[in-house]
């Protein structure tokens, strides 16, 4: 049997499933009966995704689960197992207030709970790819210690054979290379009276993207025409750490939780692009994108841009900086009685947030339909060390009324201390800083003549304090009837009261004053569930309210200009923001016949939503944006995901997973309201044949997308997307083993007869391991066919674009991997004969 239910926990049985030798965690979840494993190491399971993966329930690396994933024997694993984890505080105090995250816990087999193991990964292959890792794990029952360092410029997640996402619309953008490291470690006492936790993570990325864009934008009356070319080089370094400890004293009438954490992070970023607004379509008049591109990037305008462009901007910049973290959290649980019904649970964190940057950028915007003068600017913006402190205190009371009934109430006040200084200079106002003196981008005059060019008009200065009480109330009903006690039925309910006082004291521009604001929020959540069959069915139901309140910036009537093409202006009419979600979900899993069933029903209703409102000047191309309230926004979701064998033995399986999707979206445009209905409906099928070391699988998608709307110059779209193909897992003669995929991307209905594409896509993996010393070589090739495109063409109800970036799509890569594992020696039993 490949899963059953112990209870409300849903348990896999890792022996149950036939892998190739070699194989890792991934190729394991991947064939659970009503899990997903997406490409980035997120799980889904019974259409939920995975908020944590334990390992033999604890955390590891702080939920990245592509360590766990790529690093982790299959053979090691004994059960999977899938539950709603509690609270720490449910934890302590043993009362469950509905506080719970999914997690999917991994259990290793008892010869390997106490063992180390190490790999080693090295590849290279074409267009000058490489990778290479390491890993590391020493683990026994109270203790554990992992470390990694991977390094690669691959900047892709296909995987060869899988039935995975992955379409061409998400190809890798640019090209990256990153290098990262991390430790971790895991103490704890035998008794489980304390446990200390930390990991230390760092990571280092360089990347480069070049971008080319053709766009078309719907707009009241004629669409508008967009063309672009830039060239980004980015450098980020991160280094982050977070400890544990966990004490329970006086025979768990105490408990104690500590936690401090700190970050780092620096980056350099520089770019270049050139970009122009066209009132018709260009490729009319000039079908050579190239040749467009090129005449919009030339210093000066030449006449096709004078005739039809309302504007055309020529930019570099360079940006440096840092960010800066410090925390503290503790926590800590009293029993009040001697019955363990009453606890009193208090809390507290401290976090200071720093960030320093550097901005240097020259720009030049013409208007060559208008005729108006070029604008050139040299800027160089900096803030000064802003800071922003926050800390917390939560006070919290809970009880038992009797084995059905608890109930609960707590107190929190935060508080967030915030300081910003962000200063804009026009140096172009200086002599020698000028569109004709070419002054090299980065080079500074003294401090007391660019103090001179500051542009007070975009420049501020943000003193801010926001204060938060916050009085919850919560329930909770719980009750087992039927026959046999077979129905478990809970209803949690909060009712948090949120006053909110925000203060704001602003400099910039004309405004040089103090503004306050004072707001009562309510927050309500109500959770019911109906559990039976032993937690095999379920069916649940949740209203949620969200009360959002307005950024106290956006209130204040400031024009801001600093991008003259898109010029902005607050709104001091502004309301509280509130969403209503409503959640209906609900499950099934027969693990008899290996049947696994879920559904999910959602609404969402928006009040008083924002909308960045705005009017378009055709003569400049200019946007002038304005945020207003509108109501009418709603969204409507229902998923179905059903999965079964089709055969007795369980050799043929199908999955199918539908969705739906109806979004009613208002927006204001030209200051009249617009509204665009979209509908978006998907259908994704797997078929698995597996027999023994064989699994042939077959995978169709279709996907249909609608908009429409009333609003003058929009156009109606009805684009279908499908994709289709086989995978295969076998192992061949001479002990190899062949991953492959073959898959038909298509697409349809689209204005554009190149966008109608189709993508014959072949990815493949061969692969030979030896089991004595723990080798294992594979090749990849990824796009064998040499169909894929390095454009990708997108349509919404906005408009459509064309996109070209500099990834590499097609590419082979050859990889020498090592693993070595090792559990201890255990020492014989002694039986003693007795005559």
């Amino acid at each position: 049997m490949k899963f059953f239910h112990n209870g409300d926990t849903l348990v896999y049985n890792a022996d149950a499933f036939q892998l190739a030798e070699g194989s890792m965690l991934d190729a394991l979840i991947r064939q659970l009966p009503g899990a997903e494993l997406k490409d980035d190491g997120r799980i889904l399971v019974n259409g939920r995704f995975v908020e944590a993966l334990l390992l033999n329930g604890e955390d590891f690396f702080r939920g990245d689960n592509r360590l766990m994933l790529d690093n982790l024997p299959a053979y090691m694993v004994r059960h999977l197992k899938v539950y709603e984890k509690e609270s720490d505080a449910a934890r302590a105090t043993g009362m469950d207030f509905g506080s719970k995250q999914l997690v999917m816990d991994v259990r290793l087999k008892r010869d390997y709970e106490e063992t180390w193991l190490a790999n080693v990964e090295a590849g290279g292959g074409s267009e000058q790819r490489w990778l290479g890792s390491a890993f590391a794990l020493r683990m026994t029952k109270n203790s554990r210690l992992a470390a990694y360092a991977k390094a690669n410029n691959l900047n892709d997640t296909r995987r060869p054979g899988e039935n995975t996402e992955w379409t061409p619309e998400k190809m890798p953008q640019g090209q990256k290379t990153v290098r990262s490291a991390g430790a971790e470690y895991l103490v704890k006492d035998r008794d489980g009276k304390w446990k200390v936790t930390g990991d230390v993570l760092a990571e280092h990325t360089d990347e480069s993207v070049e971008t080319r864009v053709s766009g078309m934008e719907f707009l009241p009356g004629q669409s508008v025409w967009r063309r672009s070319e830039s060239q980004c080089n980015n450098h980020d370094v991160k280094v982050q750490t977070v400890h544990n400890m966990e004490l329970f004293l006086a025979r768990s009438k105490y408990i104690l939780f500590l936690q401090p954490a700190g970050s780092y992070r620096s980056w350099r970023h520089d770019s270049h692009s050139s970009s122009a607004t066209f009132n018709d379509d260009p490729s009319l008049y000039v079908p050579d994108a190239a040749a467009l591109l090129d005449s919009i990037r030339q210093p000066h305008a030449g006449r096709l841009l004078q005739r039809l462009a309302a504007n055309r901007t020529l930019y570099q910049t360079h940006e440096s900086g840092r960010a800066y973290h410090a925390g503290f959290a503790g926590a800590g649980y009293v029993t009040m009685n001697a019955d363990r019904t009453k606890f009193l649970q208090y809390k507290g964190s401290v976090n200071y947030n720093g960030q320093q940057l550097s901005n240097y950028s020259h720009y030049l915007y013409d208007y060559p339909l208008s005729g108006a003068s070029s604008d050139y600017r040299n800027r160089y913006a900096h803030t000064e060390p802003n800071h922003q402190l926050t800390y917390e205190a939560v006070v919290d009371y809970q009880a038992m009324f009797t084995q059905q009934i608890y109930y609960g109430a707590d107190y929190s006040f935060t508080q967030t201390l915030r300081s910003y200084d962000y200063s804009l200079y026009r140096l172009d106002r200086l002599a020698g800083y000028g569109a004709a003196d070419d002054a090299p981008l980065g080079m500074l005059p003294s401090e007391v003549d660019y103090f001179q060019t500051i542009d007070l008009q975009n420049s501020s200065r943000e003193r801010s304090t926001d204060t938060r009480h916050q009085l919850n109330l919560r329930g909770k009903w719980s009750r087992k009837f039927g026959p046999d006690q077979k129905y478990d039925i809970n209803v949690n309910a909060e009712l948090p009261f949120i006053l909110a006082l925000n203060t704001l004291d602003y400099r910039r521009a004309n405004f040089d004053g103090r503004t306050h604001r004072t707001r009562l929020l309510v927050e309500p959540d109500l959770i019911s569930q109906l559990t039976w069959n032993q937690g095999r069915d379920c069916l649940s139901f949740e209203y949620q309210g969200h009360p959002t309140l307005p950024e106290m910036t956006r209130l204040l009537d400031i024009r801001s200009d600093a991008d003259p093409l898109n010029i902005t202006t607050g709104n001091p009419d502004l309301h509280t923001i509130f969403n209503h979600v409503l959640i209906l979900q609900g499950r099934s899993n027969r693990p008899v016949r290996q049947r696994t069933l879920d559904y999910t029903l959602r609404a969402t209703f928006a009040q008083n939503a924002i909308a960045m409102g705005y009017t378009y000047d055709r003569q400049t191309g200019i946007h002038h944006y304005r945020p207003e309230n509108v109501n009418g926004n709603r969204l409507f979701s229902a998923s179905v995901n059903y999965s079964i064998p089709l055969d007795r033995k369980h050799h043929l399986t199908l999955r199918t997973s539908t969705y739906a999707q109806r979004q009613h979206g208002v927006d204001l445009i030209g200051g009249e309201r617009s509204t665009v209905r979209t509908d978006w409906i998907t259908e994704r099928l797997t078929l698995d044949w597996q027999l023994g070391r064989v699994r042939l699988g077959a995978k169709g998608y279709v996907g249909y997308n609608q908009s429409h709307s009333h609003r003058d110059g929009f156009q109606t779209q009805h684009v279908w997307d499908f994709n289709y193909g086989p995978t295969l897992n076998a192992e061949l003669p001479w002990h190899l083993q062949l991953k492959t995929d073959l898959t038909m991307y298509s697409r349809r209905g689209f204005a554009s007869p190149s966008a109608n594409t189709n993508d014959l896509v072949w990815n493949a993996r061969l692969s030979r391991h030896f089991t004595k010393p723990g080798l294992t070589l594979a090749i990849d090739g990824f796009d064998i066919l040499h169909q894929l495109s390095n454009y990708t063409y997108m349509m919404n109800s906005q408009g459509r674009t064309e996109t070209f970036h500099n990834s590499l799509p097609s590419y082979v890569v050859a990889h020498l991997i090592w693993h070595l594992s090792k559990k201890p020696k255990r020492k014989p039993v002694e039986v003693e004969y007795v005559k």
